[in-house]
């Protein structure tokens, strides 16, 4: 999102489209990142050799990204005033996508099944989790 902000500020353009994106990109959003991050560090540390955090956060990575959003949209929700009629299209558009991130996150087995699989510590003799 910084970078289509960055890039739309360069070549000079104005209005009240880039007014929306630049108020998508407020620091007030990083609390709904924090759970992302989580899950980035998970990504990192996925090997054999990993402690309990990261598998812990991996195997609720579906609820943490779910958790993200609803922290974006809540916070979205409290700088519009706590009013939906203070959403702007971009607004309702990044709603949208949001809402279409929810659904595929819960119902694709892939994703379930990607969340399910952390790699066996070397010195255990326990099948992979594949729950």
């Amino acid at each position: 999102m910084v970078l289509i902000v960055g890039a739309t500020a360069i070549r000079g353009r104005s209005g009240s489209g880039i007014s929306d994106l630049i108020a998508l990109v407020s620091p007030a959003f990083i609390f709904a990142d924090i759970p992302a991050l989580g899950l980035f560090y998970a990504i990192g540390a996925r090997q054999p050799e990993a402690g309990r955090i990261p598998r812990a956060l991996w195997k609720y990575g579906r609820d943490m990204i779910l958790g993200s959003v609803l922290l974006y949209t809540i916070v979205l929700f409290s700088l519009r005033g706590h009013n939906l009629s203070g959403f702007s299209h971009l607004d309702w558009l990044v709603t949208a996508v949001n809402c279409m991130i929810i659904a595929y996150i819960y119902s694709s087995r892939f994703i379930k099944d990607q969340f399910a699989e952390f790699p066996v510590p070397k010195d255990s003799t326990e099948k992979p989790d594949t729950a």
